[in-house]
């Protein structure tokens, strides 16, 4: 069953960046998992093949790890 998910992006340093998104959500993320999201076409395609839904954002994947430069700088499950 879909879900709709409030989404706050965050920069770099995992610091909020904007106002409050709203995205459907097939993968039931969480409160407070960090997620991967699609916009506009590809948000629609990721919910119906046609491209014909109503759709704007939607999350496409649920984040484990982020990695630069050979470090962690946010993973899972781990305060930060």
């Amino acid at each position: 069953m879909d879900k709709l998910a409030l989404i706050t992006f965050v920069d770099r340093d995992g610091n909020e960046d904007s106002e409050v998104s709203v995205a459907i959500d097939r993968l039931g993320a969480g409160e407070g998992e960090w997620v991967l999201v699609v916009a506009g076409s590809s948000a629609r395609m990721s919910i119906d093949a046609s491209g014909q839904v109503p759709i704007d954002l939607s999350v496409v994947g649920i984040i484990d790890e982020v990695t630069s430069n050979k470090s962690s700088w946010f993973k899972k499950n781990q305060q930060r």
